[in-house]
């Protein structure tokens, strides 16, 4: 059976290597390609989307959701972007810090 050969976006995502990511040390605002097209026809494949580190999210926003490393399987990015489309609670604080939870 011959081999399927893998999309662009499949192809880039295999360069995503399971890793910790500090949020600290990321630029405010800093960009991101989109891989894949979930977020179609509102996001494209091969987007550059431009987050902050520092602006509130509000509803409406696409936010991107790191996930802690113990959660990623190999081969999986370890980041998703999502539209925001409800307020977040008072209680939950933007950005969660795995080690806090808060």
């Amino acid at each position: 059976m011959p081999r399927k050969t893998p999309s662009p976006a499949e192809q880039r995502a295999s360069l995503i290597f399971n890793q910790t990511i500090d949020l600290s040390t990321f630029p405010d605002p800093y960009a991101m390609e989109a891989i894949g097209n979930c977020l179609s026809p509102f996001v494209e494949d091969g987007a550059r989307l431009v987050f902050s580190t520092t602006a509130p999210p509000v509803v409406g926003d696409l936010i991107a959701l790191y996930l802690r490393s113990d959660l990623i399987r190999p081969g999986e990015m370890p980041v998703i972007v999502k539209r925001l489309v409800s307020r977040i609670p008072h209680f939950w604080h933007v950005p969660v810090h795995s080690e806090t939870g808060r």
